[in-house]
């Protein structure tokens, strides 16, 4: 993570469905990181993420047990 950025985004499925982002508020970061968590969910092709803030796991598919 670079120092003046709080967050960065990173998903890949397949070689067509990829991506990578730097954000400068956590605001922003977490409503990426919701779109691109709906988007995969909607196309059913979501295996598992999760959303670490501050070092702690804010968010996590599936569930853990």
């Amino acid at each position: 993570m670079f120092d003046d950025q709080p967050g960065e985004l990173w998903w890949q499925c397949g070689k067509d469905d990829s991506g990578f982002e730097h954000f400068a508020s956590r605001e922003e970061l977490e409503r990426r990181y919701d779109e691109e968590f709906q988007r995969l969910r909607d196309l059913e092709i979501l295996r598992s993420a999760f959303l670490r803030i501050d070092g702690e796991i804010s968010h996590q598919w599936p569930p853990a047990e």
